[in-house]
């Protein structure tokens, strides 16, 4: 009796220890997820009020930046604005997303940013009239937000909790935070697209924009395409792409000799901007420069007279044609226009120019420096074989007169964009 007594106490502790050690087991999951709860607290307070300091001190920076007429001091200046920029849009990335789910304050910061980095790239002065116009612009854009930002920083300071709760339920006690932060985000959205009203207004004198032309109808662009292909378009169909946009645009679709075709044309001014014919060619009869020749006139057909051929080659029975568009003569880097032509018996079977539509060149400003000054400004270890004036889009997606030189540096061919305006470096790229 006695040794069955044991026995039964025994299980009734065992039962008693695994009970203990499942609760403290729980207790110690409670503990490490309110320890994580706290910890991403912190995170987000901490980040939230490291936003409020690095707009508050950039805002700072642009003041000095406009006080001092020294060049060194200036580039100092801007190079803080730069990296508060960057810090505050680092801080602003790690709030809870559903919180400011279109951040138009983090485009802003991002687009001050490439702003003054341009500045210091084109190694603009204090003395420049119109930097100093976009300077007072940013500061007193940044007035509102860094205003509105630290109403809610001296609201939250004495609240705990406010962010967890707003990720998890961007309502109740944490719903002024959320606001806030969206109230700031629309106050930002009304400039965020063009901080300093840099860009200038679109040129009238601007070549195949697509804004200001008529509309054509799907059948319209039917027809475009068909005829093309040199058929009748029976059972093509035409959908819509970016309806209500100036870029809206027509995909095609039909055949032609049991080959399939497609094709892009634009909704306003029924623009052909792409054209594809899956026909393979078997052999090549046609002559390489002839096809050439039948290309240009081709594009010559579809509106492009003011062309410069600047790549060829030869695939698989098809020759393969790349042309620039021409402004004074000189060529548009970044718009190719291509087409290919089959050598079995010279039929268009593709073509591209879609960028040339989507980004048409205005009013190109005049060259200030000349291709030898230019020259000057590169390596003596720099080999130039080429140097070709041409126009180019700068970082702020303006076209610019430009000079791009070819060469070599130890054994390998580079292409250096160099800008005829102020001779900053526009693009590098390296062909070998």
């Amino acid at each position: 009796m006695l040794h069955r007594a044991t026995w039964v106490s025994a299980g009734i502790l065992a039962v008693v220890a695994v009970g203990t050690t499942v609760g403290y087991w729980g207790y110690d999951q409670k503990q490490q997820k309110d320890a994580f709860a706290r910890s991403a607290e912190t995170q987000y307070e901490s980040s939230f009020h490291n936003l409020v300091n690095d707009v508050r001190d950039m805002r700072k920076e642009l003041a000095k930046s406009m006080l001092m007429q020294d060049h060194a001091s200036f580039d100092t200046h801007l190079s803080s604005i730069s990296r508060l920029c960057y810090a505050g849009e680092a801080s602003l990335g790690r709030l809870p997303s559903n919180i400011t789910p279109a951040s138009h304050l983090q485009a802003y910061l991002h687009l001050v940013d490439n702003q003054v980095q341009s500045w210091m790239k084109h190694d603009k002065t204090p003395a420049d009239q119109d930097v100093r116009k976009q300077l007072n612009n940013l500061y007193t854009q940044s007035g509102t937000f860094v205003s509105q930002l630290g109403d809610m920083q001296s609201q939250l300071g004495d609240k705990t909790d406010v962010w967890l709760a707003a990720r998890h339920s961007p309502q109740g006690q944490a719903g002024f935070a959320v606001d806030g932060l969206r109230r700031v985000d629309r106050q930002v959205a009304s400039f965020a697209d063009n901080p300093t009203s840099r860009a200038p207004k679109p040129s009238a004198q601007a070549s195949q924009t697509l804004t200001t032309e008529a509309k054509v109808t799907s059948q319209a662009a039917i027809k475009k395409a068909s005829q093309v292909a040199g058929v009748k378009p029976t059972g093509w169909t035409a959908k819509l792409y970016r309806a209500g946009t100036p870029t809206a645009y027509y995909g095609v679709s039909g055949s032609a000799a049991n080959h399939h075709i497609t094709a892009e044309v634009s909704q306003r001014g029924g623009h052909l901007l792409t054209y594809y014919n899956d026909r393979a060619a078997q052999t090549s009869k046609y002559d390489f420069a002839t096809a050439a020749s039948d290309a240009a006139t081709w594009l010559k057909g579809q509106g492009f007279s003011n062309i410069e051929r600047t790549n060829a080659m030869q695939y698989d029975h098809a020759a393969m044609f790349t042309f620039a568009p021409l402004v004074n003569g000189v060529p548009v880097v970044g718009q190719p226009i291509s087409v290919h032509v089959a050598l079995d018996n010279g039929q268009v079977v593709g073509f591209n120019a879609a960028q040339v539509y989507a980004n048409p060149v205005g009013k190109v400003p005049a060259a200030k420096l000349s291709v030898a000054q230019l020259r000057k400004r590169l390596s003596p270890d720099f080999d130039v074989k080429i140097a070709k004036k041409v126009i180019v889009q700068d970082e702020n997606r303006q076209y610019i007169p430009a000079v791009a030189f070819y060469g070599t540096m130890k054994q390998e061919t580079y292409c250096i964009d160099l800008s005829a305006i102020d001779g900053a470096e526009v693009k590098i790229d390296q062909l070998t």
